[in-house]
C-alpha cells in the first residue's frame, strides 16, 4: 500500500470507529425485555443508559461500605489518641522487643531439632508430623523473625 492510499483511508478507519452505537429495546415474545444493537422493527425503542449516582459518589463503594470505613477510621484515630495519653514507654517496647527474640530462638531451636529428626531417620509414621512441623517452624521464623 502506498502512502497516498493510507492518508486516503485513514479518515475513513477514524470516523468508523468513531461512531456512535445505540442500544435498542425490544421486547419477546412473552414480554420479556431484550436488547439488541440493531433495531428489531417498528416496536424498538433507544434504549438510553441510566446512571444513578449518588451526590459526591464516585468511589464504586457502596453507602454502607463507606459508613464503614467512616466508622473505622474514627475508631482507628481515637484508639491512637488513647495510646498517646497513656504513655507507651520505650521500656515496654522493648521488653516486647526481647520477648520476640526469645520466641525466635525458641522456634531456630525447635527447627533444628526437628531437621536432625529427619536427618537421623525416623519411623514411617512420623515422617508427614515431622515434615508439617518443619513447614510451620519456618513460616513462622519466615513471619516474625528477621
Amino acid at each position: 500500500m502506498r502512502l497516498s492510499e493510507f492518508f486516503i483511508f485513514l479518515p475513513l478507519l477514524l470516523t468508523g470507529s468513531m461512531a456512535e452505537s445505540a442500544v435498542y429495546r425490544c421486547d419477546g415474545d412473552f414480554g420479556e425485555p431484550s436488547f439488541r444493537q440493531r433495531p428489531c422493527g417498528d416496536d424498538s425503542t433507544v434504549a438510553a443508559p441510566q446512571v444513578q449516582t449518588a451526590p459526591g459518589a464516585g468511589t464504586g463503594i457502596r453507602a454502607s461500605e463507606q459508613a464503614w470505613l467512616r466508622q473505622r477510621e474514627r475508631d482507628s484515630r481515637r484508639l491512637r489518641g488513647e495510646k498517646r495519653r497513656t504513655g507507651v514507654s520505650q521500656a515496654a517496647g522493648a521488653q516486647a522487643a526481647r520477648k520476640q527474640a526469645y520466641r525466635c530462638r525458641k522456634r531456630r531451636a525447635a527447627l533444628d531439632g526437628v531437621r536432625a529428626k529427619l536427618r537421623r531417620g525416623y519411623k514411617p509414621a512420623q515422617g508427614e508430623k515431622l515434615r508439617r512441623r518443619r513447614r510451620a517452624h519456618e513460616d513462622y521464623l519466615a513471619t516474625f523473625c528477621p
